[in-house]
């Protein structure tokens, strides 16, 4: 399901000089805002989404002038923490509203929608209003009491103090308020609420095998899989417990990690891998059975691990590989059971000088498909992005945790999530001649109460006979499953009559699961061609369709102020271009100075040897060897343009050497394009043209 939130703040600017306001907003794991909306005084100011480096641009300039702006983009290294910044003008009001869009995931059996609320002051007019329209009938919706930073509630009631829960005819419709006053904001907190406001629901599933939504040219499936047994698993939970672990975040994981260790059944197999400066694993090599012996072991093991070294993630994923291997290679019978990983880090790799992405090349090779490795990033130190590739080249899903009270909770929602494979290597197969461009058709694994959701448009002319007929294929842990089925498409949806529905809500989920899917092989792309391509790509659907991703950024100026902007870095533009063109001019000054003050500033010798000086004392020194005829490339200047290269020349060796030739950079060749002017040094000439 599609889901819109719209953030709507009041800012006043008492000060005689303008200021910059900043707002951080946590987003839920799977959302792109798509509009800032400003109103000051009678003027209604509409944000563009712009390329990041546009944007930026664009909004600095706003603030040397002293105008009114707002910019929004992704906060370094975090996918999931957005900045907002809003520039008043001095005495001035500002309201700015926010909007963002998300696809609402399915699991353990309910929809789950996150909404932050975070105060820094208590609000007289708090209210949070939730609408929920599905064109199934919604079977329950529940608000837990709400989840705040001072304290975890716990609460008898069904809703937390000043919520309400109504339904509509057919129970198609749910309307849910949250309206704190301000005695429930202060009872935990002078500073107000600071916390996140949980809605989970559930639909029927009147078509046993999916519904589909259709509008406006595109359609949107869904697809939630039957009741079917869950394969029993062979499982390696794999822990940071590095030094950053140190304290309360080793202490949720740990709780995290032994409910999750009693949720196992008994036929599954597991081990735990604990890592730091090295991997240790529970029991060296082997799985052991899920029996209530093992198990509390295995807990007694985790409770007596402490907090130290650094983070050899490379070791710690090879040590759990090898035992599923084994595993697998020593009793045949466990060939069938579903294999998988939960790694779980909160840093970067610090040992063995190995990079992030050859660490996911050589663990995509160890592994060779066999098993799904599941990520779990913990604050937000940690580099989402290689676990996210991580866990796409060896067919697994990956989460982000935040630092809170109730992160065990979440580590532990995670692993249930994942702990019921159910069916495997699944595709939905659609009419080819009736729907094209349709986002990922294929999964590697379903999970028992999740959703499958597939988009794509109805090809141009063809009407909607024969977009009923699809094939679902894929293998459960007793059988192939190979099945065709219909799905009614002039079923009337109620989504498209309320008031309440996203316009071209199947236009925008297409698009959405487009641009994530794009963003996710350009993550694990072979090559910076294809990745290039692929983020291209991305980057006109983000434009196109108005979303902030981490290729694009939203601005919001004035539209007289925008015009003058523009013009202003137009001209900037225009006079550094021409300063590039225009030739520089320097003053020589001759001094003699004592031979024993002179030095070598660094530079290049024979064979080609370099010399790099780093501090007054230390030189770098290496070589550069090379073959006869060669080039090497010495210099680039990406905005100049601006080339030197060098010809490497084989000469023989003197007598007594090691080396059967040795190798000199014959001559330089300098290229200077924009004023199209070459030279060419070599020993005993320089030529230029």
């Amino acid at each position: 399901r599609y889901a819109e939130t719209v953030v709507t703040s009041r800012v006043t600017n008492n000060a005689d000089i303008g200021r910059e306001a900043e707002f951080h907003i946590l987003l839920p794991a799977d959302a792109y805002i798509v509009n800032l909306t400003m109103t000051t005084g009678q003027q209604i100011i509409v944000g563009s989404i712009e390329t990041k480096e546009k944007a930026k641009k664009v909004y600095d300039k706003a603030k040397q002038t002293g105008k009114t702006a707002g910019h929004v983009a992704a906060r370094d290294k975090s996918t999931r923490a957005f900045k907002t910044k809003l520039f008043i003008a001095e005495h001035e009001h500002a309201t700015f509203e926010l909007t963002y869009q998300q696809l609402l995931r399915r699991v353990i059996y309910f929809f789950v929608l996150y909404v932050s609320v975070k105060m820094v002051q208590p609000v007289n007019h708090l209210t949070v209003d939730v609408h929920i329209v599905d064109q199934n009938p919604i079977t329950f919706v529940r608000v837990p009491p709400i989840r705040t930073e001072q304290v975890n509630l716990i609460s008898p009631v069904d809703v937390p103090p000043g919520s309400t829960v109504t339904f509509g005819r057919n129970r198609r419709y749910s309307h849910v308020r949250y309206a704190p006053s301000i005695d429930h904001q202060t009872e935990y907190s002078p500073f107000g609420l600071s916390g996140t406001l949980v809605v989970r629901y559930d639909v029927e599933r009147t078509q046993m095998f999916g519904d589909i939504a259709i509008h406006n040219g595109f359609f949107a499936h869904h697809f939630a899989p039957p009741s079917l047994a869950a394969f029993p698993k062979l499982v390696v939970f794999v822990v940071d417990t590095s030094g950053s672990m140190f304290g309360y975040k080793l202490k949720q994981v740990k709780q995290a990690l032994a409910d999750s260790l009693r949720s196992l059944n008994n036929e599954d197999h597991f081990n735990i891998v604990v890592f730091g400066d090295t991997a240790e694993p529970w029991i060296s090599g082997v799985l052991s059975t899920a029996s209530t012996r093992s198990i509390n072991d295995a807990i007694t093991y985790v409770d007596a691990v402490s907090a130290r070294g650094g983070t050899n993630m490379l070791v710690a994923l090879q040590t759990a590989f090898a035992i599923i291997k084994r595993a697998t290679e020593t009793q045949t019978e466990l060939s069938n059971y579903a294999k998988m990983i939960v790694f779980l880090t909160d840093g970067r790799p610090t040992k063995d000088d190995v990079g992030t992405d050859d660490i996911a090349s050589r663990i995509e090779k160890i592994n060779g498909g066999r098993v799904n490795l599941h990520t779990i990033g913990f604050g937000s130190l940690v580099d989402m992005r290689f676990l996210e590739k991580l866990a796409a080249l060896n067919g697994g899903v990956s989460r982000r945790v935040f630092e809170s009270l109730d992160a065990a909770t979440q580590i532990r929602h995670f692993f249930d999530e994942v702990s019921a494979p159910v069916l495997t290597d699944v595709t939905i197969e659609y009419a080819a001649d009736k729907v094209g461009d349709v986002t990922t058709n294929d999964v590697d694994i379903l999970f028992s109460g999740t959703e499958m959701v597939v988009a794509g448009k109805i090809l141009e002319g063809e009407d909607l006979s024969g977009l009923d007929e699809l094939g679902l294929r894929g293998r459960s842990f007793e059988n192939e499953i190979e099945m065709d089925f219909d799905i009614d498409p002039d079923a009337t949806s109620s989504i498209t009559e309320s008031t309440h529905q996203i316009p071209d809500f199947t236009e925008r989920l297409w698009a959405f699961l487009k641009v994530k899917m794009l963003l996710r092989s350009a993550n694990i792309a072979p090559n910076e061609t294809l990745k290039k391509s692929l983020r291209e790509e991305a980057l006109n659907m983000s434009l196109s369709h108005n979303f902030v991703t981490p290729l694009t950024s939203l601005v919001v100026v004035r539209p007289e102020d925008r015009r003058k902007i523009e013009e202003e870095l137009r001209k900037e533009a225009e006079a550094e271009k021409k300063r590039l063109e225009e030739p520089e001019f320097t003053s020589s000054l001759r001094f003699d100075a004592p031979e024993s003050s002179m030095r070598s500033r660094g530079g290049f010798s024979g064979d080609p040897h370099f010399i790099v000086p780093l501090t007054p004392k230390i030189n770098l020194c290496f070589n550069w060897d090379g073959e006869d005829g060669e080039i090497f490339n010495l210099l680039y200047d990406p905005v100049s343009k601006v080339m030197v290269n060098g010809d490497i020349v084989a000469i023989k060796s003197p007598p007594g050497s090691m080396k059967t030739e040795r190798t000199y950079i014959s001559s330089l060749y300098i290229v200077i394009p924009h004023k199209n002017f070459k030279i060419l040094v070599s020993g005993d000439n320089v030529k230029f043209w």
